[in-house]
């Protein structure tokens, strides 16, 4: 009896331990608060503000380096979309203030670190200034304004 006792409880700490390591996604994240898309890019963008003027979409490159995010704070129109390019050896996971929870605007986080190259973009359907940090690095933190 007790060698079942013993099999069910290492059974029971088998199953949390492996519900406890799946990967979490937003509970309860509006779908119409923007865009999250991570992507891996090889071409370089010089330029801090383009505008696409076919679809009449604009977006905006923050880099992300050593030192934080440059720039930290940034003006752009609703409909705007960010995309923030990693260009450190660190991982880095933009994500929505506050920390650790991204509650302020949940839908903007990148939901995993993004390496050296690759970028994160969002786009902001919504007015209002948003908050943001390096998930993995709090103290960097920047602002994207919408208007």
């Amino acid at each position: 009896m007790n060698k079942l006792i013993t099999i069910g409880v290492i059974a029971l700490v088998l199953l949390g331990l492996w519900f406890a390591l799946q990967p979490k996604s937003p509970v309860n994240a509006p779908e119409d608060e923007g865009t999250p898309v991570a992507t891996e890019e090889t071409q370089e963008n010089d330029q801090i503000e383009a505008s696409d003027e076919e679809s009449g979409e604009s977006s905006i490159e923050v880099v992300y380096t050593a030192s934080g995010y440059e720039p930290d704070a940034v003006t752009v129109a609703v409909g705007t979309t960010v995309t923030f390019r990693n260009e450190s050896s660190r991982l880095m996971w933009t994500a929505s203030n506050p920390h650790p929870v991204h509650t302020t605007l949940a839908a903007f986080d990148a939901l995993r670190g993004v390496a050296q190259g690759e970028t994160y973009s969002y786009t902001f359907t919504e007015a209002g200034e948003w908050g943001f940090h390096n998930h993995l690095l709090a103290s960097q933190t920047g602002v994207v304004i919408v208007e």
